[in-house]
């Protein structure tokens, strides 16, 4: 039993290692103490899905489907290059607010043009596009981006036009983290990847996309919001793009 309990401490510590330059490039401001609150992954009730704090995830279904030619999300297009399409499905629910998030989405995957000497490298440059939509009470939002795993990039999280009020707020920033610079000079693929989520210059949520899972929420945000956010950055974490080959 000692040595169990020495190899999952040892195992534990590896995780904390390799999360600690994601956790670094997250907003400081979300991560003081009293600004941002912290959720960690638990158990699950059901398995296969997440708990993560007073929220549940469930029904987390993932497929690859046979991509149509004429189905490219990419807004450039590369003749020659073959695409990858996943589909993903999900429910996040807040039982303390009696209140599910349905939400959906479909990655890309395109192999980058200069996939040889990415391989040669052993990093990650294939071009991605993703395209979400989250449905609930509250209406519906969607979140686009696209880019490239070779470079962090960013995309957009909206309340949908059909759910648009007037005078609503400006989209959202959804920064995909998955590089940092070491010694300011130095380029480096993080270890594990980080998203973060901006209502302009400041961090409102944001999520390190792997085990153990762990993310912040402004605590300003209304019940509302912080299901959003936190919804979407799940969504994320289970979608196999490659924000996980770093």
């Amino acid at each position: 039993m000692l040595a169990l309990g020495l190899l999952v401490s040892a195992v534990g510590s590896g995780c904390a290692i390799e999360q600690r330059a994601a956790e670094k490039m997250i907003d400081p401001g979300l991560r003081t103490p009293g600004a941002g609150l912290q959720l960690e992954r638990e158990r699950a009730r059901v398995r296969g899905g997440m708990k993560l704090g007073p929220y549940e995830v469930r029904g987390v279904s993932v497929r690859e489907r046979a991509f149509a030619v004429d189905g490219s999300m990419f807004s450039s297009q590369v003749p020659g290059r073959p695409i990858r399409e996943y589909q993903l499905a999900l429910e996040f629910a807040a039982p303390e607010q009696s209140r599910t998030w349905t939400t959906t989405c479909t990655g890309q995957r395109r192999q980058s043009q200069d996939a040889d000497f990415a391989a040669t490298a052993g990093e990650a440059r294939d071009d991605v596009a993703i395209r979400c939509q989250l449905a609930g009470a509250g209406g519906r939002w969607e979140f686009t981006a696209e880019g490239n795993l070779g470079q962090n990039f960013e995309g957009t999280f909206s309340r949908a036009q059909s759910s648009a009020a007037p005078g609503q707020e400006a989209a959202e920033r959804v920064e995909i983290l998955l590089w940092f610079t070491m010694w300011k000079f130095m380029r480096r693929s993080l270890p594990t990847a980080a998203v973060q989520i901006r209502r302009g210059e400041r961090a409102v949520a944001a999520m390190i996309l792997a085990r153990p899972e762990r993310a912040w929420v402004d605590e300003g945000l209304e019940h509302e919001e912080r299901e959003l956010s936190l919804a979407l950055l799940v969504a994320l974490r289970y979608l196999p793009i490659g924000f996980d080959e770093g």
